[in-house]
């Protein structure tokens, strides 16, 4: 897998100005899936992401509140996914990553067993502390993060700094992948605006 350069790494700061030479420098928002193949280095299939900010609508929703949302499509797998992070209605503090993921009948993995969790990656990879993955449905999860009041502090910052975010998954066939979604300049002013809106503390005053 290609590593992130430290280049698109040093514009993720919510509080810094993001002007047009770091626009310049920054990669576009982009998604890979990476399949795991016997004997070989395995095989990589590019698609595309949109990340919005966007308000959420439901139980436990609040005035103010700002949920992030990507939509992903990796055509020649014919996989996508819907991915809203958002703030947890039922435990104050607490952040929750909604994953639904949509497949055609010619996806080869017939349906994605397991998400084995999230991983922010930049010049090394550090995985999210999650309390829980709970299955929603049918290729649907729910990835509950730690309200541990370190494991909050030290997610926050691994989302605000890491410029990819990768989902470790499982299909139903047992083959192993990963989605690996870049942040890009979009992506990165979406997870900032939803940083302002919902106040989150901990220490850190942005994403």
């Amino acid at each position: 897998m290609r590593i992130m350069s430290l280049v698109a790494l040093a514009l993720v700061g919510c509080g810094a100005l993001i002007d047009a030479r770091s626009l310049a420098r920054a990669e576009e928002a982009s998604a890979v899936l990476f399949e795991e193949e016997a004997g070989t280095q395995g095989r990589r299939f590019d698609g595309h992401v949109d990340w919005f900010s966007e308000t959420p609508i439901g139980a436990g929703s609040r005035i103010g509140d700002l949920a992030l949302r990507a939509e992903t499509e990796i055509p020649d797998r014919s996989l996508g996914l819907s991915l809203i992070l958002r703030r947890n209605g039922d435990a104050a503090g607490s952040i929750v990553i909604d994953l639904e993921f949509h497949l055609q009948p010619a996806f080869p993995g017939l349906s994605i067993d397991k998400v084995a969790g999230v991983v922010m990656r930049s010049d090394q990879s550090k995985a999210l502390a999650v309390a829980r993955i709970v299955r929603l449905g049918a290729n649907a999860f729910r990835v509950e993060l730690s309200s541990n009041a370190n494991d909050r502090t030290n997610n926050l910052q691994l989302l605000r700094d890491g410029p990819r975010l990768d989902l470790p998954l499982i299909y139903e066939t047992g083959n192993r992948a990963v989605v690996s979604l870049v942040k890009g300049a979009s992506g990165q002013q979406a997870f900032c605006a939803r940083a302002r809106q919902l106040e989150l503390t901990s220490g850190l005053r942005s994403l």
